[in-house]
């Protein structure tokens, strides 16, 4: 039997490289709410679940919300491990590419792009 533990290990993996995979295909940007639609057991379908925050101007904001503990873990391990770029964008660009959700007042719309590769 697999500890949980381990399981969720191996899910923030999955998640992780699904994310990579994803902004590497397109060629980015990617935004967030395309990997909810895109990566299974990124999104949460449950309240009270996990959400990014970073420090901006003094103040806590969000990156995303209604994340599983896997996927939350997954969109760090990407962005720390600098698997992926990040990019500040508009709330008018994630409403142009269709995102009807906003995770809060707070919130510091970013997109995802490839990382340069070293030569």
């Amino acid at each position: 039997m697999i500890s949980s533990n381990l399981y969720c290990e191996r899910e923030v993996a999955r998640i992780a490289n699904e994310i990579v995979d994803l902004v590497e295909r397109t060629g980015g940007p990617v935004f967030l709410h395309e990997i909810e639609e895109q990566v299974r057991g990124f999104r949460a379908s449950y309240p009270n679940a996990w959400g990014h925050f970073v420090g901006h101007h003094r103040n806590e904001a969000c990156i995303w919300d209604d994340m599983t503990e896997a996927g939350y873990k997954a969109l760090r391990r990407v962005l720390n491990e600098r698997k992926v770029a990040s990019q500040g964008v508009s709330k008018r660009a994630y409403r142009s590419k269709g995102c009807v959700r906003v995770p809060g007042p707070n919130w510091l719309p970013i997109v995802l792009l490839p990382c340069a590769r070293p030569r």
